[in-house]
């Protein structure tokens, strides 16, 4: 009997130790403060467990880890062997039991005034002490070994949730730091809802001394952003390695999985331009390695043997102007062809190609019969990267810029011209040679805007009526002259004057500058504003202009600083203030008749950025930000020059007339960046890529949807980018009508390089990758020739510059967000030099020893934008 009664006894007493303390009294749970590093919740009371240095290993029985700072709610248990010891933890969300943890490893919170809804608070001071109990624990005891010490620097935004008063009579204010949350006194931050944002100066107190992952903000920044808002470091930012571009490499965070970077992004339309020009250069260099260079070549084969076939239809008088046609296409042939052999070229064919590819000097050919400019025919821009590329290019601007004069003073010349005019006009009517020549030409129509000069559309119709058909007529005085009145009557005046004509009347370079064109080169409207401020449009033999600015473009885009460079030219340079007035007007109204073309949309983007005046961020309408909108602006201009240096006509002057769980430290305020307040422009850039997408499209250039390289080809790119311009619009727009940001919106700005600006979207191919110089963002153009004194007008863009920006917003306070910048160079370089090349400039630009020699090369206007 007594040993039945010990096994009852023994068994009441092992139940009721089974189940003491894992059912509290039925109070309603409270909230507490873990103030333990790490505590493991469990699935009984008074679990042991095994704890490693700052972590907790898995084992059976644990359900969940909390870390300091982790509010819980839970209720301690108020029966048993751990009444008041040990407590349940309830989840928040559906009010379910998570387990049981330790009540030393808990603090009870103190009575808080929530606020009706979580309020961003901004602190005013660097590094205030945080609490996880108003004035007790402090974050700072709990930092790690091999951790730095948790802090948050002044102009940093984190959630408020409520605040309480201590006995004292001191506020504290609770702040949710992703989750885990610490007091610190109500002084130490500004309650955002409650701040109203100046716009007209910046408030020397508002200005963070620090910038996360950038240390102290320098006094020579400070002074810049008290002025301006705004300090533009004129130290250059030169990457030692790079595997995308050094611009946008500049911004901070490679990859989501790797070391995170909090500092605010100032996310610049540089970036957003000069991704444009990165899909837009690698897109046109693939339509031209995959379509354009095969069509050509294979367009220039068939026309000579179609013209053989031609040629033995005709008469035996016609034979020297069939051997000058082919002399003609077999030189472009000759340039494109790898396996076209010199030896079997006409004398006079070798010697054009040889000066072709010799590309020295301004010298007669004998196949166009005046001056002809080789230095142009020197490969650069993209068309260096291959020597398939280079052939395509030499051929092209062959092709672009030969013309043929139809009024030289010399009849027999006269005569010689107006047959190899209709000689082409007769081989291209073959429908398959027409197709091939349309299939070329017309997208680049559609690119680039329409040629400058009369191609065979334009002449055949005349040609047709006068041969009908018998090309005997080739030989005939009376018939040639006939024909030549016509088609001197039906070739309107060249708007763009692209090729050396010597000291003449304006009348006489337009003869010599008129005449038909194979693939002529392509209207654009900046250089006819070059050809529209140089001599002799403007100046005297005294005083000439044979070199324009890229201030000229700019000031008729609508710059101001640009405006106010030109004011010296207005005074000294004869006509050039009546020329200036008629261009702006001139450029006003191209731009309300749009002629549709990329390259306008992409000259309009920068009108538009160039006169946004749209925010009312103090920065944006500081005077001084006018020249960063002019370095930005020159800077993605030259990268259009750069990328469609071989179609658009170039200005040339003459004189004139689950293993466990760790401690982690508090997350940093999520950084609140911004991008730069210009939605317009970001819808601009939106609309020309748009139209380069149906380029694409309408003359399918591009893979298929299907192929197996789609996802790798130009389109699916053109709609990434097009995707990130859009979100960045929208976020812009938010910010001009001064609404708030989303946590979305402000994840975008901070992850934007890592979402957006990928591999996929900026690199073209394997052969791209690594440390290569297609990845250095350094480049350099040519944009305007001065025949007299044998000069060429470069454009040139450096590395990365360093842009720090002074944001005032109600949404995510006044605070300093960093960002980054073109550089923009303008020179002019001796004919005898050569044009410059991408290669030779980047020797110049990432070679650190030599930048004193490339300040010198910027523009005057940019040197007070900078700060040293």
């Amino acid at each position: 009997m007594k040993k039945i009664c010990c096994i009852i006894i023994c068994l009441l007493f092992f139940a009721v130790f089974l189940t003491e303390g894992a059912k509290p009294a039925s109070a309603e749970p409270a909230l507490y403060m873990v103030t333990a590093d790490i505590v493991a919740a469990t699935e009984k009371p008074g679990m042991t467990y095994e704890r490693e240095a700052h972590s907790i290993p898995e084992a059976k029985g644990l359900k969940a880890a909390f870390e300091y700072g982790r509010i819980i709610k839970a209720v301690p248990l108020t029966e048993g062997k751990f009444a008041n010891l040990w407590a349940e933890v309830f989840n928040d969300e559906r009010g379910s039991s998570i387990g049981y943890v330790d009540m030393a490893a808990l603090a009870p919170m103190p009575k808080v005034e929530y606020f009706a809804e979580p309020e961003p608070c901004r602190f005013t001071v660097d590094s205030p002490p945080l609490f996880l109990i108003p004035g007790s624990y402090s974050i700072l005891d709990y930092t790690l070994p091999d951790d730095e010490p948790f802090y948050v620097l002044a102009g940093e935004v984190e959630s408020g949730v409520g605040t309480f008063r201590d006995a004292s009579g001191q506020d504290w204010t609770l702040l949710n730091f992703s989750y885990r949350y610490a007091w610190t006194q109500s002084e130490n931050v500004m309650r955002l809802p409650q701040y109203a944002p100046d716009h007209t100066k910046v408030d020397p107190a508002l200005v963070p001394g620090s910038v996360r992952d950038f240390g102290k903000v320098e006094n020579k920044f400070r002074e810049s952003l008290l002025k301006n808002g705004f300090a533009l470091d004129a130290a250059p930012i030169i990457h030692d390695q790079l595997s995308l571009d050094d611009l946008v490499e500049s911004y901070p965070g490679e990859e989501l999985d790797s070391d995170v970077f909090y500092t605010p992004n100032f996310v610049t339309t540089d970036v957003f331009l000069h991704t444009f020009h990165l899909v837009f250069s690698r897109g046109l260099k693939k339509i031209e390695e995959v379509n354009f260079a095969p069509a050509l070549e294979k367009m220039l084969g068939d026309s000579l043997k179609k013209l053989d076939a031609l040629e033995k239809k005709s008469g035996k008088n016609a034979k020297a102007v069939f051997a000058h046609a082919r002399d003609f296409l077999t030189v472009p042939l000759t340039l494109c062809a790898p396996d076209q052999k010199l030896s079997k070229l006409s004398a006079r064919a070798r010697a054009e190609t040889d000066l072709v590819l010799k590309a020295e000097k301004i010298e007669e050919s004998a196949i166009s019969g005046k001056k002809e400019d080789y230095t142009f025919y020197k490969p650069r821009g993209h068309y260096t990267a291959s020597e398939q590329l280079s052939r395509y290019f030499r051929a092209m601007a062959y092709l672009g810029g030969i013309s043929f004069q139809l009024e030289t003073g010399d009849p027999k010349r006269d005569r010689d011209n107006t047959a190899l005019t209709a000689l082409l006009c007769v081989l291209f009517e073959d429908k398959d040679l027409h197709k091939q020549w349309n299939y070329i030409f017309e997208p680049l129509t559609y690119l680039i805007g329409a040629a400058d000069d009369p191609t065979i559309n334009d002449f055949t119709p005349i040609v047709k009526k006068i041969l009908n058909g018998k090309l005997d007529k080739l030989t005939d005085a009376k018939t040639l002259d006939a024909m030549r009145k016509e088609l001197i009557a039906a070739t309107p005046k060249p708007r763009i004057i692209d090729v050396p004509t010597g000291n003449v009347s304006q009348e006489e370079r337009e003869e010599i500058a008129s005449g038909l064109r194979l693939l002529g080169r392509r209207f654009v409207l900046d250089a006819w504003v070059f050809g529209q401020l140089t001599s002799p449009n403007v100046g005297s033999d005294s005083s000439p202009r044979n070199l324009p600015k890229v201030a000229d473009v700019m000031a008729a885009l609508g710059s101001n600083i640009a405006d106010a460079e030109l004011e010296a030219d207005r005074k000294d340079i004869p006509k050039y203030a009546a020329a200036f007035e008629k261009v702006k007007k001139e450029v006003y109204s191209f731009f309300e008749e749009w002629d549709g073309t990329f390259v306008s949309a992409w000259l309009g983007t920068l009108g538009i950025y160039l006169t946004d005046k749209d925010s009312k961020q103090f920065f944006w309408n500081s005077p001084l930000w006018e020249a960063k909108k002019l370095l930005t602006a020159s800077a993605s201009w030259t990268e259009l020059k750069h990328d469609t240096v071989l179609y658009a006509k170039q200005n040339y002057a003459e004189m004139g007339a689950g293993e466990g769980w760790d401690v982690t430290p508090f997350i940093v305020p999520t950084p609140l960046g911004y991008v730069e307040p210009s939605p317009r422009t970001f819808g601009a850039i939106a609309n020309a890529l748009s139209r380069f997408g149906e380029l694409i499209d309408k003359f399918e250039l591009g893979e298929r949807k299907g192929d197996a390289n789609y996802w790798n080809g130009i389109r699916p790119r053109v709609e990434a980018i097009l995707e990130f311009v859009t979100l960045f619009r929208d976020i812009a727009e938010k910010e001009v009508r001064e609404e708030p940001l989303s946590r979305d919106d402000y994840y975008a700005i901070w992850f934007f390089k890592t979402r957006y600006l990928n591999s996929n979207l900026l690199l073209d191919g394997i052969a791209e990758e690594g440390n290569s110089d297609q990845l250095k963002m350094a480049l350099v153009s040519d944009v305007a020739t001065d025949a007299f004194d044998e000069r060429v007008l470069h454009v040139a863009t450096g590395t990365p510059r360093r842009l720090y920006v002074f944001v005032n917003d109600k949404w995510g306070g006044p605070r300093v967000t960093i960002g980054y910048t073109y550089s923009f160079y303008e020179f002019p370089r001796s004919m005898s030099d050569g044009r410059m090349t991408d290669e030779e400039w980047k020797k110049l630009v990432y070679d650190k020893a030599r930048q004193s020699e490339l300040e010198k090369l910027a523009p005057q206007w940019s040197k007070d934008l900078f700060v040293r």
